[in-house]
């Protein structure tokens, strides 16, 4: 029989490193609709320019929103690891 240890370890500086790249692949949403506008003036062409502008716009939104979730997750991190050191240390001077 094995035994399962009760222990949940975060590696801080792993959840950290994952995060940052997250924040820094945001920046890399292109968030550009690109211009094919001129003198054609089709309803397809007038279409596919709102679609452009929506989806630029639901992008901009989708990073706002992955960047608050990031820095809400970093927040808790930082507030267990608070928790973690302070238990430890807690645990430690009873030992003492």
């Amino acid at each position: 029989m094995t035994q399962v240890s009760k222990e949940i370890k975060i590696r801080y500086d792993e959840v950290e490193k994952a995060l940052n790249k997250v924040k820094t692949s945001t920046g890399l949403i292109g968030l550009t609709a690109p211009s094919i506008e001129g003198s054609n003036e089709l309803n397809a062409v007038t279409k596919i320019i709102d679609i452009n502008k929506d989806l630029v716009t639901l992008a901009q939104s989708y990073q706002a929103l992955l960047l608050a979730n990031i820095e809400a997750t970093q927040s808790s991190v930082e507030t267990m690891k608070e928790t973690d050191e302070a238990i430890s240390a807690s645990i430690k001077r009873g030992h003492a």
